[in-house]
């Protein structure tokens, strides 16, 4: 496997950065759902998954919408703690940005713009969801971008435009997951297929 690439629709997070790191959920529009995926995208016990892109689409706060993507391949300075997640992710979304990448640290970078602007740059789309073929067994595609919606379900207008371009919509099992969790779990199945971390 080459690339895997994560994609998080955060409906309420803050896309300004002006949230504080001693309360994410409440002064972040549960920026902490995105602080969590990272961690979740990113952190094995004693390494990094270098080829995860992960991409934040903040849709909370007076800027929105606003992209931000990590690169594991580039990443610098990421540890699992929160606060050192969330601090990097305000770091980011403080600096001016433009509709193109604008490089904030090693391996972070943000942009304006939703997903209208990503969805074009995205392959081999699979929409992680209730409701959908069980992962267990399902095909997978080579350099899967699995897409996942924080807290709130898909709305309308995403799912359409979405599974446009989707090649699959999978579900991970009987149970509703975190966010974060899911990823782990999408991800271990990919592990599981003896894929590369």
């Amino acid at each position: 496997m080459g690339r895997v690439t994560i994609v998080v629709l955060g409906h309420r997070a803050n896309a300004d950065g002006t949230f504080t790191l001693e309360d994410l959920p409440g002064s972040g529009g549960r920026i902490d759902i995105i602080v969590r995926s990272i961690g979740a995208s990113f952190f094995l016990s004693r390494d990094i998954r270098r080829n995860v892109v992960f991409y934040a689409i903040l849709m909370g706060g007076n800027t929105a919408p606003k992209t931000l993507m990590v690169r594991g391949d580039e990443v610098r300075y990421l540890n699992p703690d929160e606060r050192n997640i969330a601090a990097l992710i305000r770091h980011a979304l403080l600096k001016p940005s433009g509709p193109e990448w604008r490089r904030a640290s090693p391996g972070i970078y943000v942009r304006e713009g939703g997903l209208v602007e990503l969805l074009p740059e995205l392959e081999n789309i699979v929409i992680l969801r209730e409701g959908g073929e069980d992962i267990r067994g399902a095909p997978m595609p080579h350099n899967p971008t699995f897409v996942l919606s924080d807290k709130e379900e898909f709305r309308p207008e995403e799912l359409e435009a979405l599974r446009s371009r989707a090649v699959a919509e999978l579900s991970l099992g009987p149970l509703s997951y975190h966010t974060e969790h899911a990823i782990v779990i999408a991800l271990n199945e990919l592990d599981r297929r003896g894929e590369d971390p």
